[in-house]
């Protein structure tokens, strides 16, 4: 079955500093790609296919953007320290669901963002 989300991009004002909070944060590989009409970020996964982009861009006006929720490694608390320390904004609290938690975050162009912490 065809995945039915089949990559994010998330438009950012400053590629190289996205870059940093983005590594800092989820702590995922990155490559950058030309592949297209503009210059990406890549977020590669398990499977070494890029399941997410940031691209240079106009962010949608804070708080009326997609929020991408993206799994992380570790504790939720750990995310949530490193994006306080990578100059994010953390949201609300800590929300718990069956699949775990998640902490709602803003990058610092407001994109909202989600970091999920997955039973292991």
């Amino acid at each position: 079955m065809t995945p039915i989300v089949v990559w994010a991009e998330i438009l950012v004002s400053d590629l190289a500093k996205a870059t940093d909070f983005y590594e800092q944060v989820f702590q995922y590989e990155t490559k950058r790609e030309v592949d297209g009409p503009l210059a990406m970020i890549s977020f590669v996964g398990d499977m070494g296919i890029p399941s997410a982009h940031l691209i240079q861009g106009t962010p949608a006006k804070e708080g009326s953007g997609a929020i991408v929720h993206f799994a992380i490694e570790g504790s939720l608390e750990d995310a949530i320290e490193r994006c306080k320390a990578a100059g994010g904004t953390v949201q609300d609290g800590i929300v718990d669901i069956p699949p775990r938690r998640f902490q709602y975050i803003k990058d610092f162009d407001g994109n909202p963002l989600g970091i999920f912490e997955p039973r292991v």
